[in-house]
């Protein structure tokens, strides 16, 4: 069963795990890692005897004999390192906190337990990479390693905390961190993705015949729909009634006066047009719509995108900068102005090559990364994840206590 559950989180979160590598590799100096020493696990030949098969991985038999469903486990062990439900819950209180402000009590565990669950397979595929590459560096390579770490740690000061250092210090502290566990955590980061682009970089080439292939397979991709930039005025019947009279309710007489006065507000709108007074500013005016308060504008809309038909069409019939009839839609008036059109468009293969290169290539790229933790799951030894996982879960802090950080931070 983990196995399954294995290769669908793989599926699901690898690609994210990898894309976020790949936005970090910009900003992180070159570290060359060189390959030291073979580590003995790789060459590791598991005994058949010795696997339970759960997730094709060598498991003690103490452990193999414990229905996993029936015990909690407060250490998940990959290879030679304990992972702690602490760890966990560490890594998403950022989050823990955000989803705190955003949903309700009951949404609020929902998120929880899919971010814990995430976060425990992002963890083991980590520590995989990590124990893997860690055999494979040299002393010699530190210097450069601490250097890309306090350039990162630079960067993050400026942009997180305007330059100020204590700022930076307090913001980790109100996510239960400090400056030697993000150095702990940057090292990992920066290490892995630069293994990983070393590793595999080399076997990603996208051929011209499959970036034609993607080409004229994904059409719409390239196809930009004409569009047209309106500005509006509204001129609505039922705001000429007397107070508190809806249509409905309101009398054959209200009803012919409020008429009345619309058509004298249309045509007194009009008269301001045609002697030239700019459109957004009698749209502010006069116009019954909110939208009116920002001048009218409603903004681009492209043929088969904007809710009233009759309004689209007289859109995509004007020249820029030219002024619609009125447009009677039920008791409403309507007058447009195009402020501006961009035609329809197909982008050319040619000028689409770099953008399906670069897809073609981060997909590539996450298969064979995908790929290979899978390989490193089944050769090495991790205790049951669902006894750990429910540890995590009965962790999880409060949505009060969450809610109530969250208040406490923005203070």
């Amino acid at each position: 069963m983990e196995n399954g559950i294995l290769r669908d989180f793989i599926g699901r979160i690898g690609l994210i795990f990898i894309c976020i590598l790949l936005i970090m590799q910009n900003g992180c100096d070159r570290l060359q890692i060189v390959e030291v020493k073979k580590s003995s696990a790789e060459n590791k030949t598991v005994p058949k005897s010795s696997v339970k098969n759960v997730h094709h991985k060598p498991v003690s038999s103490k452990s193999a004999s414990k229905p996993a469903d029936s015990i909690e486990s407060s250490v998940l062990t990959v290879n030679s390192a304990n992972i702690t439900a602490d760890d966990i819950i560490n890594r998403i209180r950022p989050q823990l906190i955000a989803a705190a402000q955003t949903y309700s009590r009951d949404a609020y565990y929902v998120k929880a337990k899919q971010l814990a669950m995430q976060a425990v397979y992002d963890v083991i595929y980590e520590t995989l990479l990590y124990q893997e590459i860690s055999s494979r560096i040299s002393k010699e390579q530190n210097p450069a390693i601490e250097k890309a770490v306090d350039q990162a740690i630079e960067r993050m000061v400026v942009n997180q905390a305007g330059g100020s250092k204590i700022r930076f210090e307090r913001q980790l502290a109100q996510q239960g961190m400090d400056i030697r566990a993000l150095r702990k955590k940057l090292r990992k980061q920066i290490l892995t993705q630069q293994y990983l682009r070393e590793k595999f970089r080399s076997r990603v080439i996208v051929t011209r015949d499959q970036l034609w292939e993607y080409y004229k397979t994904h059409s719409k991709e390239f196809y930009s729909p004409a569009c047209v930039h309106i500005f509006m005025i509204e001129v609505d019947t039922d705001k000429f009634l007397p107070d508190k009279v809806r249509w409905d309710s309101a009398s054959s007489q209200q009803r012919q006066l409020a008429q009345a006065l619309a058509e004298k507000r249309i045509k007194f709108i009009q008269k301001k047009l045609s002697d030239g007074q700019e459109f957004s500013q009698v749209a502010k005016e006069f116009s019954t719509s909110p939208s009116g308060k920002v001048g009218g504008d409603i903004g681009w809309i492209t043929k088969g995108s904007y809710k009233y038909k009759p309004i689209e069409d007289a859109a995509f019939s004007l020249r820029p900068g030219s002024i619609s009839k009125p447009i009677h839609i039920g008791r409403k008036t309507y007058i447009i102005k195009v402020a501006g059109l961009v035609e329809a468009k197909t982008t050319s293969f040619s000028a689409a090559q770099d953008k399906i290169r670069s897809k073609l290539e981060q997909k590539m790229y996450a298969d064979l990364v995908n790929e290979h933790i899978h390989e490193l799951w089944k050769r090495s030894e991790i205790s049951p994840i669902q006894p750990f996982l429910q540890t995590v879960l009965k962790c999880i802090p409060s949505y009060y206590s969450m809610k109530k950080k969250a208040m406490h931070n923005a203070q």
